[in-house]
């Protein structure tokens, strides 16, 4: 009887080992992951904070920065370092090129409404311009099977 318990406390132990070996390697791959996706977020946030910044120093400088495609870049970069397949990138940045169109409205009647109507009726009206421009474009490439 004492064997058969010895027996049953070995293989207690080795199962709780090889679980203990599964949940460290779960616990690393997690680590990782999250540290990966502080990273991106530090990151980007950072990038946000320094065209802000740019922005009161000189309005025309830190609208050039913002109309790079900063933004598409890094996720193009985020999505090939995870190992994301070429043809998807290439079809987000497809579904970029599309949908820059529709937010042109917003560029063009901010100005004009926010010297005469505030910031909240400015922003929120060009929103909802926004807003419908992305739905008729989306119909758009929905009708045309693109």
């Amino acid at each position: 009887m004492l064997i058969n318990f010895g027996f049953v406390y070995l293989n207690y132990l080795v199962i709780r080992k090889s679980k203990q070996k599964e949940f460290l390697i779960l616990v690393q791959g997690f680590n990782r992951k999250m540290s990966f996706y502080l990273l991106k977020v530090l990151f980007t946030g950072f990038l946000i904070v320094l065209i802000t910044e740019v922005s009161k120093v000189s309005g025309k400088i830190g609208g050039i920065i913002t109309a790079m495609p900063l933004t598409t870049l890094l996720v193009v970069f985020w999505l090939y370092y995870e190992n994301v397949p070429n043809e998807e990138i290439s079809n987000y940045v497809k579904n970029t090129l599309y949908f820059i169109l529709p937010t042109l409205p917003l560029f063009i009647i901010f100005p004009f409404l926010i010297t005469r109507y505030g910031f909240f009726t400015a922003i929120s009206l060009s929103m909802l311009l926004t807003i419908i421009a992305v739905l008729i474009v989306n119909t758009l490439l929905k009708y045309l099977n693109v």
